[in-house]
């Protein structure tokens, strides 16, 4: 199966390329990258908008692709049989991947050349990169909640414990009562505390599911 976005900025020509990695390298899933060779010129705005989504892709990913969110791509018969997105939009694009990793799936890029002539986007460029690195950040969080929460709330307590020694070193010694450090530790703990329950409570959840299923 070949998906093509349907603005015109891919080359239809370019289609064997992908199936060639399909047929003649054994690859589950191919897809078309800008980024492979210098012959595409796109915005600077625009590349470094893919390469913020991109590297939080890789992350959540045992891959390495420089292009997340390109659109052409080709699937073989058990890669469709395998992977079915629940995303709509330009999202998809993102689960995907993070779906292809999960199911041990092998995938490669291809170089291809693509076309920004003319007004090809229907979408504001910042809203649809807000809204597609939203939620790339939210399957990563999933896939790895330790990480992602588990670190950052440990930050938080830490944080929250040097301003409550802030509080306690004045007020010993110095008899000032320093509110806003006494707001601030109590703010930060509880924050930390809350990130790493969260941490706690997804990665159970998520080894649960992978034991059943």
């Amino acid at each position: 199966m070949i998906t093509i976005d349907g603005d015109g900025q891919h080359n239809p020509e370019q289609i064997p390329l992908l199936i060639d990695a399909i047929t003649a390298h054994s690859v589950d899933v191919a897809i078309g990258s800008r980024f492979l060779d210098d012959s595409t010129k796109a915005s600077g705005y625009r590349k470094t908008g893919i390469k913020i989504i991109t590297s939080a892709s890789n992350y959540g990913t045992n891959f390495k692709v420089t292009d997340s969110q390109s659109g052409f791509r080709a699937y073989s018969k058990d890669a469709i049989d395998a992977i079915h997105p629940t995303e709509q939009g330009m999202s998809v694009s993102t689960e995907i991947l993070l779906k292809i990793s999960n199911k041990g799936l092998s995938l490669a890029e291809v170089p291809i050349t693509i076309s920004y002539d003319g007004d090809t986007s229907e979408q504001n460029s910042i809203s649809h990169g807000m809204s597609v690195l939203a939620n790339t950040i939210k399957y990563v969080s999933i896939k790895h909640p330790l990480k992602f929460y588990g670190i950052t709330g440990i930050i938080f307590v830490l944080a929250g414990l040097v301003t409550s020694g802030i509080f306690l070193d004045a007020y010993l010694n110095q008899q000032v009562v320093f509110f806003g450090s006494l707001l601030a530790s109590v703010l930060l703990f509880l924050l930390g505390a809350i990130l790493c329950v969260t941490a706690i409570i997804l990665f159970s959840m998520a080894n649960l599911i992978r034991d059943r299923y």
